[in-house]
Parts: structure tokens; C-alpha cells; sequence
């Protein structure tokens, strides 16, 4: 086995520490109103003794270990812990069912469980009964275990270590079920200089950290800020809310976080533009227009002066740079925050197998809206598109030096994953224009095959009813017809506080603007639910949704 990346890592994980010493690497904003700073030399601490901690706990280098947590520091400190004691990290959502989390527990056959105590008390102790299982809540430099809690492992020493393994992320995408992604320490080395060439770090850049650490880019935002020497900022409980008071209270330079957050955002300040009245409005639209023309076409971001004092009340007054990952952000959304004189538009795409970054806009990029970037931005990554339409849009195929280490324990869908030549086969559609900018188009598994023989992303159809309600959250997905040789779109609706009046008077607005709609967004059924079904970082589980009404029609 091959541990240079481990060591390579401790070697940086050390140095950074050690230069910065005194500054603050976390900054915990707690819900009544204080702050806590964790300094890279506390961290650092907390981080050997933990090593130490961990080896009279009996775990070895190789080992797997859960973090089961909220988004707090204490479970990114845990990953820097584990990281440094060459344990694998495995990453379970806090919010997931805990029968899913029990199954992901005995799956993953790990050593030692970190979690916090509403988790712990739900956690199957037959599963963990012969393994430490740390708490989270305890903000000690020491690592303690729950009360009954093995004090040292017993389970048979793991039968497959992999030093190579940094984490394992659970995804499943939104077409099938979750698989157990090996990340590996190369990757998280590898990508510093893209990292760097991407945003232009210097070492004195803040972070405000809202995208959760089980996630790809949580995970890779979590270790290249703090190896790159900058500095994060965590909200403890968060919300959309609590997300707004810390532009004002961290200040950051730099932020990211899902699309949806930044349409929300954006009506909002629409909303606050339109209740100055209509000559203030015309005249900030007309503004907008100009500093439009000026960014896009002369590559002058006047936006930076005219709409200082609109940033400031959003986003505090030293942001500088926004970054939207998980799915493609809205075009007219990307060029509103231009306009408004953001510096930095950082555009990323990428996958839980092919690590971040893969493609992205950054500081090279003027006036990066419509694209998830320059396929040849980055050294040791290429892309393809295989088997390309008319239109030149096929899948989307990756190779890459970040790719992960495999599926956990399934060589068979590791070796499916790819095709003859290497490529990842990502099930994204897309094309690559004239200027080697990459499009993205949908995914293959979730687009809609109509009738008429096209194929409609329902990304599409999402936002062309959601121009109509912007208030209502929509999601379409494609159902099977009968005869099952095409698609037909169904329309899923949150019900939220609408009544069945309410509900039948939108269903006959939709029906109306549908018949007289391109047939590709003709809607076949409207469905009104609790809520839809979403991944961690706000993807659609589409697949979800269509499967609901398949189940339906066969009990018929």
C-alpha cells in the first residue's frame, strides 16, 4: 500500500498549522449571538492528541471510522483527526432515516462511530456495541466516549485497510441507490494548485462554510481552506436566516452554496428594488442594463461601484466572490449577481466520483454565466462527449487524476463506472461549445423521451412553470406511458399552505398554460405532495418522484 499521500498530507496539514499559528482557522458563530475562534495551533492540538487518543482506542491506520453529525467544527475537526491517524472518514448524513444510517453503519463495517447524542440514542447498539463511539457535543480538546460505549475496539481488525482512503461519501445521485464513494488522499492533495488557480487564494480569505461536510464540495471546501491556510466560518444550527445575520456578523470574502439559495436571493432583492417605487426601480434596472453591457462585452465591472451599498446590506461589505455547485445554476440568476458587481462567479462541476474541482468558472473567466466552464482549464483532467446528436449533445465522460479510489466493496460497479478508454461515464447530457466551454443539458437517466422522439430535460420544464409560480416549488419528472415506449411529464407541487381550492385553482392555471405550451412541456398529471424529495445539496430525487406514481399504477 501506498501511504505518500497521508504523509504528504500530514507534512502540509503541519505546516499550515504551524504558520498560522494564532490565526483563526474556525469561526463558529453560535445561536446566541457569540462567536468561537478555533486557532490553526488549538486545532493542531486537538488534532495529535487525538491521534494518540485514537491508537489507545485500538483503531490502526486503515481503519474506517462514521461521522454522524450536524455541520459543526467538531465534525470537520474529526476529519482532520481522522485524516492525520490515516483513518478513513466515513461521512453519514445526520438527516437521513436512522434505519438508513444503521444500514450504512453495518455496511461500511467501521472501527469507531463520532456522532452527537440525539443520533446517538437512535443508532442500533448491536451494530456499535463492540466499538468506541465518540461524542461530537463534547467540545473538549480530548475525544470522550458516550456513557456504556466500548472503551477500545474489539470487532476483528478491519479484513480490507486501505491507506490510500481518505473518505468514503455516500451518494446515490438521483437514479439509484446509495453507493459508498473511496476518496483518496491524492485528490485531496492534487486539487490544492486548482484550487488555487480556480479562486485565486491568497492566504487571507474567509469562508463562510454552509454546504454540508458529507458532501463532495462541503468535503473539498472544508480541507483546501484550512490547508491553504485561510479561515472558515460555521453556523451553528443553520437556516436561511441565520445564513443572512452571518454576511453581517463574519463578513466573508467568499461564499457557496446550492443555485437555490440564489434565486431566493435574488427575488428578494427584486422585491426590495420594486418597493422603492417605479422611478427608483427604472432607474436601478437601467443601471443594471449598463453595468450588463460593461462587465459582459468591455470586461469593466462597474457593477463594483454603482451597487456597493446593495451588496453590502445582502452579503456584508467584503464579499467578493460567490461559488454554486450541485446543479446548474439559472443563467439570468448568474448575471444578475454580475451585474451587481460580484467579482467572482465560481461555477462548479462535479461529481462525488471525480472530486472537485472537475470543470468550473473562476477568476479566469469575465463573465462566466450560461456555462459550467472550460473544458480544458485544469492539468490531468480531460473531457468527452460520447456519443453526441445533431445538436452535438451527448454524455458527458471524464477523466481525471482526482478520481476516486472505487465503489466501496463493489468491484462490479467500479469496473461498470467506466469505459474502455477510462472515462467516467457521468450520466450527465451535455455539449462542449466552439470556445471549449462545457453545457449541461440534463442527466440521461432523467431525461423525459417524449413521443415525438426528443428528449426534454426536466430542468426545462421545472423552470418554465416556475417563471409562472416562483413562489411554489415544482419539480417534473417523466412516467412511463402505458405502453411504455415513451415518456409522459408529470408536475409535482409542495402543497405547503395551499387548500384544496387553493390546489384546484392552480391545477386549472397550469392545465390552461400547458395546453397552450410547446408540446414538449405539455403536462400529463399535477401532483400535490408534503414535500419533495431532495439530496443534501437540493437535487430533485426525480427518480423518486416517478417511481411514486409507477408504484401507484401497478397496484391499479
Amino acid at each position: 500500500m501506498n501511504i505518500q499521500g497521508n504523509q504528504e498530507f500530514v507534512e502540509r496539514f503541519d505546516y499550515v498549522c504551524e504558520k498560522y499559528a494564532d490565526k483563526a482557522a474556525i469561526t463558529y458563530l453560535r445561536d446566541d449571538g457569540t462567536k468561537d475562534d478555533f486557532t490553526f495551533k488549538e486545532i493542531h492540538g486537538r488534532v495529535k492528541n487525538a491521534k494518540e487518543r485514537f491508537k489507545n482506542a485500538g483503531l490502526c491506520p486503515g481503519d474506517r471510522a462514521a461521522i454522524i453529525s450536524p455541520h459543526t467544527p467538531f465534525a470537520v475537526m474529526a476529519g482532520y483527526a481522522l485524516a492525520y491517524a490515516n483513518i478513513a472518514a466515513v461521512l453519514i448524513d445526520s438527516a437521513l432515516p436512522m434505519e438508513e444510517i444503521n444500514r450504512l453503519l453495518e455496511f461500511s463495517d467501521v472501527r469507531a462511530v463520532f456522532t452527537v447524542p440525539a443520533a446517538y440514542e437512535n443508532i442500533d447498539k448491536s451494530k456499535c456495541g463492540d466499538i468506541p463511539v465518540f461524542d461530537l457535543s463534547n467540545e473538549a480538546s480530548e475525544y470522550h466516549i458516550f456513557p456504556g460505549s466500548a472503551e477500545t475496539a474489539t470487532r476483528p481488525a478491519t479484513a480490507d485497510p486501505d491507506l490510500d482512503v481518505i473518505s468514503i461519501l455516500f451518494s446515490s445521485g438521483t437514479t439509484s441507490t446509495m453507493k459508498g464513494i473511496m476518496l483518496n488522499f491524492y485528490a485531496v492533495e492534487n486539487s490544492r494548485p486548482m484550487f488555487y488557480k480556480l479562486t485565486n487564494t491568497t492566504d487571507n480569505i474567509s469562508l463562510l462554510f454552509a454546504l454540508p461536510f458529507n458532501h463532495v464540495a462541503g468535503f473539498f471546501i472544508a480541507f483546501q481552506i484550512f490547508l491553504s491556510g485561510n479561515s472558515l466560518g460555521m453556523i451553528e444550527k443553520m437556516d436561511a436566516l441565520k445564513i443572512a445575520a452571518a454576511f453581517h456578523s463574519y463578513q466573508p470574502e467568499f461564499f457557496a452554496l446550492v443555485p437555490k439559495f440564489y434565486e431566493i436571493v435574488e427575488q428578494k432583492i427584486r422585491q426590495s428594488i420594486k418597493e422603492k417605487g417605479r422611478i427608483i426601480e427604472g432607474i436601478i434596472y437601467l443601471l443594471l442594463v449598463i453595468s450588463h453591457f460593461s462587465y459582459k462585452y468591455l470586461g469593466l465591472n462597474i457593477g463594483k461601484y454603482l451597487f456597493k451599498s446593495i451588496r453590502a446590506r445582502v452579503f456584508g461589505k467584503r464579499l467578493f466572490g460567490l461559488g454554486s455547485g450541485g446543479a446548474m445554476c439559472n443563467e439570468s440568476t448568474v448575471s444578475f449577481f454580475l451585474d451587481l458587481g460580484i467579482g467572482i462567479w465560481a461555477n462548479f462541476y462535479s461529481l462525488t466520483e471525480t472530486y472537485v474541482p472537475t470543470i468550473a468558472t473562476g477568476t479566469f473567466e469575465r463573465y462566466p454565466a450560461g456555462t459550467e466552464g472550460k473544458i480544458n482549464r485544469f492539468d490531468g483532467i480531460d473531457v468527452k462527449i460520447h456519443d453526441p446528436d445533431e445538436n452535438g449533445v451527448g454524455e458527458i465522460r471524464i477523466k481525471t487524476i482526482l478520481i476516486m479510489k472505487g465503489y466501496f466493496r463493489d468491484p462490479e460497479q467500479t469496473a461498470a463506472a467506466f469505459d474502455e478508454d477510462g472515462y467516467f461515464k457521468t450520466g450527465d447530457l451535455g455539449y462542449i461549445d466552439k470556445k471549449d466551454y462545457l453545457h449541461v443539458t440534463g442527466r440521461m437517466k432523467e431525461a423525459i423521451h417524449m413521443h415525438t422522439g426528443k428528449k426534454v430535460a426536466p430542468t426545462d420544464v421545472d423552470s418554465f412553470y416556475s417563471n409562472h409560480f416562483p413562489d411554489i416549488a415544482i419539480a417534473s419528472s417523466g412516467v412511463p406511458s402505458k405502453d411504455g415506449t415513451y415518456d409522459e411529464i408529470h408536475l409535482f407541487i409542495e402543497k405547503g399552505e395551499l387548500s384544496a381550492d387553493g390546489q384546484q385553482e392552480l391545477r386549472k392555471k397550469i392545465i390552461d398554460i400547458s395546453s397552450q405550451s410547446s408540446t414538449l412541456y405539455q403536462i400529463s398529471s399535477i401532483h400535490f405532495i408534503d414535500k419533495l424529495p431532495l439530496t443534501s445539496v437540493g437535487k430533485v430525487k426525480r427518480f423518486q418522484l416517478r417511481e411514486t406514481v409507477v408504484g401507484k399504477q401497478e397496484k391499479k
